[in-house]
């Protein structure tokens, strides 16, 4: 990194939850921050911007990952009162497996996690099941429970909410601002040039940018890899059985490639997601849902949730991810260029740890200690754990 000197002139490009969060927390520490993003704020393009995100600390045998999410759910639990508006909604997590209890399986390992760090979780069969959470009374299940401990943020409104946070606390933010790419000087990155030929200089240039971090720094291609996941927006005929008591925040198989979802909102809307192998594409392809992933979602409903068989799909879209090789996040300075610092790899689960998110960003930036910096710093491409991305019930 380049010599100390404060305060910082950082430039942060990409305005999605990585973005917001690290800007909002560096501006409060005094820096001057511009935070450039190539759409508004939220862009509908980006993995940040959604009907909602689930709110877990559910991580099978990862403690590190479950200690994580458990201190940013307390966190998500104040969020009005510091974010100003009523964006997260405390209505649990309901966990399912086709698998049936299984040592070393997804469900047995979170539960264990879980009583160790005193968090009761309500075991289900399928009378419990179909009792209490009716919806699933036809679900192909053979274990599960539920942690009334999470619930789910209204994503879209949360990352606009967090950004008028950002912008009160002297953030510069500059919407329609595409990047080109950095500018170098003497061996270190001194800022940004944008697409409109003007050059932003900078002490840090901090790349949050998802899945166009790899063409503005071609050098970590090979450690990002980013797909489409299939995203379903349902208006069922009648809604009374997906309210959240009746139809809180779900997962079905979550330790491998999965389904999950939300309940009823406001409008009338339910999320039905797959997250699983994803859909090949580039940033600037359409987001158009396949054929054959609206023909996977009508097949899962018909065998889980035939309740939602006549249920028109008001909005479809494929999310576009990133994640790195190993599953967790990469947030670090660069080791071969000075003066850029590079928050990635959300893989579709970034959200949940939105209130930490900024704080290992920032703390990277200005030197400071932090208890999560090691799990997520450079490092060279493998297979891992993975805390952004789930691991199955066989990974090591």
């Amino acid at each position: 990194m380049l010599g100390p000197m404060w305060p910082l002139n950082i430039v942060v490009v990409g305005a999605g939850i990585f973005g917001v969060t690290a800007a909002d927390v560096l501006a409060r520490r005094g820096h001057r921050l511009t935070l450039l993003e190539r759409g508004h704020v939220p862009d509908p393009r980006a993995a940040s911007t959604d009907l909602g995100r689930i709110i877990r600390m559910d991580a099978g045998r990862d403690t590190t990952c479950a200690s994580l999410a458990d201190s940013c759910v307390t966190d998500w639990e104040s969020s009005a009162a510091w974010l100003g508006e009523p964006v997260y909604h405390a209505d649990g997590f309901l966990v399912l497996s086709r698998r049936g209890p299984t040592p070393g399986g997804f469900v047995q390992e979170s539960i264990r996690t879980l009583e160790r760090m005193g968090r009761a979780v309500r075991r289900l069969d399928r009378a419990t099941l179909a009792r209490s959470f009716p919806a699933w009374a036809r679900a192909d299940f053979a274990d599960g429970y539920f942690n009334p401990r999470g619930g789910w943020v209204e994503a879209g409104a949360a990352l606009a909410a967090w950004a008028r946070r950002a912008v009160g606390a002297g953030v510069r933010l500059r919407e329609e601002s595409t990047v080109a790419g950095l500018w170098e000087r003497g061996g270190a990155v001194r800022g940004v040039v944008l697409a409109s030929g003007e050059r932003l200089e900078a002490d840090r240039v901090l790349i949050t940018a998802g899945s166009e971090t790899a063409r503005l720094v071609p050098w970590t291609s090979s450690r990002l890899d980013s797909v489409g996941q299939p995203v379903f927006h349902l208006m069922p005929v009648d809604g009374t059985p997906f309210h959240s008591r009746a139809f809180p925040p779900w997962a079905l198989d979550i330790g491998e490639a999965g389904w999950y979802g939300l309940p009823l909102n406001r409008h009338g809307v339910l999320k039905i997601a797959h997250h699983g192998a994803g859909v090949a594409m580039d940033p600037d392809d359409r987001r158009t849902v396949p054929a054959s992933c609206v023909e996977r979602l009508r097949s899962f409903l018909e065998s889980h949730l035939p309740v939602l068989n006549g249920a028109r799909i008001a909005a479809q879209r494929l999310c576009q991810t990133t994640e790195t090789t190993d599953g967790d996040f990469l947030i670090d300075a660069d080791p071969e260029h000075p003066g850029l610092v590079i928050s990635t790899g959300g893989g579709g689960h970034g959200f949940k740890f939105a209130p930490q998110l900024g704080q290992i960003a920032a703390d990277v930036i200005d030197g400071r200690p932090n208890p999560w910096r090691e799990r997520f710093a450079w490092r060279r491409p493998a297979a891992g754990l993975g805390a952004a991305r789930t691991p199955a019930p066989s990974a090591p």
